[in-house]
């Protein structure tokens, strides 16, 4: 009898194995989440958990500090289990030659008619068939009004002979080569060997007045005093100037850069219809101006911008008449020269 039980009990056992997937108790329940890698302190806590209440799906955001991170941790896996990403513009075509990306359904999304006219239809996604601006920096520089009278000038950052002050310079290499190529050749300029060591030299001579490279403490070296001027995108200097009334805001007579960080779906996503809620959620016009005051980014968006509690020092980006000369990062050496370029600044 007992080898008959055995005989039995495995039988079924094994029989079961087979089908007990087919078995509605042992179905996967059905996964209402979906995973963000995105910038730091992009957004606000509050808002994800009110997504999540609302609609029962769950955001699982995961961070990085550099495009190049960002692109490492994707290709491996061809960004197998990542929904959506959030790259800056020229790494957008980057991506999307990769062929990580998933084409966007417009007609899905209910807020396309308002973007800023000059955050879309740019070179690295003319159509915005694969990525959306969300939030954007315009660089410029924060100074400290109580000790320089500042004209806002790529010369008074870089002439060594005739500057008796500390900076704050961007430590971003893309950046920070892309700023001297553009003080030293003008907008667009093709660089051969002899214009990249001009830049390697410029940013040497800069060095010994640069009391710090950072990305985005410009604010926390300014409300010290520790230097009187930085380079620094926007929403550093936007925090400062909040408590420290002599911290103001000029932008280069040159021109100057901005840098959009955009969403882009992930094309091996299975959860289209939840990111399009996530999407539909976060550019809701209230939502977004509210949330981008809090962390003093811009919104990508007129209605959002129109909400946002300005420093006069800003107020020139709501003016439809602006002449500003808006332009954009790109790789513009190798990311072998760049790298190599960037060593020698430092070691030096």
């Amino acid at each position: 009898m007992i080898r008959v039980f055995l005989v039995v009990f495995w039988s079924c056992l094994i029989m079961g194995s087979l089908y007990w997937s087919k078995v509605e108790i042992f179905k996967p329940k059905d996964d209402r989440s979906i995973r963000v890698f995105s910038w730091g302190n992009v957004f606000l806590p509050e808002t994800l958990k009110s997504f999540e209440e609302e609609t029962g799906i769950k955001v699982k955001v995961s961070y990085f500090s550099t495009n190049e991170e960002l692109l490492v941790k994707l290709k491996g896996s061809r960004g197998q289990g990542v929904d959506l990403v959030m790259p800056s513009d020229y790494a957008v075509k980057v991506f999307k030659e990769e062929g990580l990306l998933k084409k966007l359904d417009h007609e899905r999304l209910d807020f396309m008619d308002e973007f800023l006219p000059y955050l879309v239809g740019q070179p690295f996604d003319p159509e915005n068939a694969y990525s959306l601006p969300f939030v954007w920096e315009i660089y410029g520089f924060g100074y400290d009004s109580d000790y320089l009278d500042f004209k806002g000038s790529f010369h008074e950052i870089y002439d060594a002979s005739e500057i008796d002050y500390k900076i704050i310079m961007v430590n971003d290499p893309i950046e920070a080569i892309n700023f001297t190529s553009y003080f030293l050749f003008g907008e667009g300029a093709e660089l051969n060997e002899s214009r990249i060591e001009q830049i390697k030299q410029t940013l040497i001579a800069q060095k010994p007045l640069v009391e710090a490279y950072v990305n985005l403490r410009a604010d926390y070296f300014l409300g010290t005093k520790n230097a009187p001027i930085a380079l620094s995108p926007s929403s550093a200097i936007r925090r400062t100037a909040k408590k420290h009334s002599n911290i103001r805001f000029v932008l280069p007579k040159e021109g100057t850069f901005i840098s959009i960080e955009n969403l882009a779906i992930m094309k091996e996503t299975k959860k289209e219809d939840l990111v399009y809620q996530f999407l539909n959620y976060i550019y809701d016009q209230e939502r977004f101006g509210n949330q981008c005051q809090e962390l003093d980014d811009f919104p990508a968006t007129l209605t959002a911008m129109k909400r946002l509690e300005l420093h006069e020092d800003f107020n020139f980006i709501l003016d439809p008449e602006n002449e500003v000369n808006y332009h954009y990062f790109d790789r513009i050496l190798s990311e072998e020269k760049m790298r190599d370029l960037w060593i020698q600044v430092k070691a030096n």
